[in-house]
């Protein structure tokens, strides 16, 4: 992180005598939070006009941001390394490009709460297959099988590594045994295989578990815990779980899976620690299409407190509608209700133009006909304001710095290296 206490003005539009609206940012000085919801449809200048602008003027802020759209990033890193910061570059569409860092969740998994967690975040995420929501056996099961690999993995026991590629890698060779006396199906993790004697040791122990004395089974009681819940049935639909893990899904879960980190292992582990229970300096994290990733665990509870740890999110969204898609109605007006800062760029979803309506106490179908290119800006303790919305192409800043960056492209040796800046997670 920038090492600086200072928070950054925003931009959040155009007003009519076209000169930008900018707020203080500083939660101190204004008494409102920095977590804002952007709403508008495809298309409407979400990212261009809110994200892209500010970030090229960050000088002072901290920030965590997910993009899932790259097409103008490398213009954002040019100028944030100008400003002295130092980019933590996570490429989940291209792992493989240069100053890419790696991510994997597995490795934020601190205990067994941890990696169920992550078991279930899995589990639960991507498209669901006809019949799941009337049977949610099937996703559970797949939960069972995934945390005892992943608590396998995790704790060591697999030559191969700790990573999870190693633990989806075991997964796709895992096979089902018969039925034992007590009815146990029992899952083979591939023990004779991976060459540790502890775990040639629980098998062998787990297999003669019906020829042992109650003190005996107790020894065996570690392995036994991997099992518990993997009884799922001899069924290709048990089996969905490990079809869709592979490469490029592990890829995508993983960039889904990245938020829940962010404020979980990361972010607020790290205010806990702290004398005051805040983060030294401010954080800013900004999720573009924050409703298309699996759900935050407890998101609606941890938004409350972002505020007094310095941190603040903005979320960009289609609609209200796909908010609560993803946590449910009583969670998404929660998580809407704790940002203090609104932003509507138009769109076609019915339930968010009769909100906005109320909110402006304008009529219906004036916020239904809003003009392209206009903008609301909502802020507690404030009359709503119309304006346009800011438009990045015709920014000289960026205009400036597009010049410089293809200036500098020709003569590669002349731009900064990461040792040269300070730090900040991209």
């Amino acid at each position: 992180m920038k090492k600086t206490n200072r928070y950054d003005d925003e931009i959040l539009g155009m007003l009519p005598n076209h000169k930008p609206y900018t707020v203080k940012t500083d939660p101190w000085v204004t008494g409102l939070n920095t977590n804002q919801v952007v709403i508008g449809g495809a298309g409407s200048g979400k990212t261009t006009s809110v994200v892209e602008p500010n970030l090229l003027r960050m000088k002072n802020g901290n920030a965590v941001v997910v993009l899932t759209k790259s097409g103008r990033s490398e213009t954002i890193k040019y100028a944030l390394r100008q400003n002295g910061y130092r980019i933590f570059d996570i490429a989940f569409d291209h792992p493989e490009k240069a100053n890419s860092y790696g991510y994997d969740p597995l490795a934020y998994c601190h205990n067994d709460t941890d990696i169920r967690s992550l078991a279930h975040e899995i589990a639960y995420a991507g498209d669901k297959e006809p019949g799941f929501n009337e049977d949610p056996y099937w996703r559970d099961s797949s939960e069972s099988i995934l945390y005892a690999v992943l608590w396998y993995v995790a704790h060591g026991y697999y030559s191969r590594g700790k990573r999870l590629q190693d633990a989806l890698y075991l997964l796709d060779r895992y096979s089902w045994g018969e039925p034992d006396n007590c009815g146990t199906l029992v899952l083979d993790l591939g023990f004779e295989d991976d060459g540790t004697d502890r775990a040639q040791e629980l098998k062998a122990d787990y297999l003669r578990c019906k020829h042992r004395t109650p003190e005996e089974k107790e020894r065996i009681k570690e392995y036994e815990d991997w099992l518990k819940k993997a009884n799922a049935r001899r069924d290709e639909r048990s089996r969905s779980f490990a079809e869709r893990c592979r490469l490029q899904d592990e890829i995508r879960l993983q960039g889904k899976n990245i938020d829940t980190d962010i404020f979980d292992a990361e972010i607020v582990e790290e205010s806990e620690e702290q004398e005051d229970y805040a983060l030294p300096y401010p954080v800013q994290v900004i999720c573009d299409d924050f409703a298309t990733g699996c759900p935050i665990p407890d998101f609606d509870a941890k938004i409350s407190i972002l505020r007094e740890k310095r941190i603040g999110i903005t979320m960009l969204l289609q609609s209200e509608s796909q908010l609560a898609a993803l946590y449910g109605d009583r969670k998404a007006r929660t998580i809407i209700n704790n940002c203090d800062t609104y932003l509507y760029f138009g769109g076609m979803d019915m339930n968010t133009v009769q909100s906005i309506a109320q909110r402006m106490n304008i009529p219906y179908d004036e916020v239904q006909a809003m003009p392209l290119g206009e903008e609301y800006i909502i802020r507690r303790g404030q009359k709503p304001i119309i304006a346009r919305r800011f438009s990045l192409f015709e920014d000289p800043l960026y205009q400036k710095i597009l010049a410089e960056q293809k200036k500098k492209a020709s003569h590669p040796g002349s731009s900064p290296s990461d040792k040269e800046v300070l730090p900040c997670l991209f």
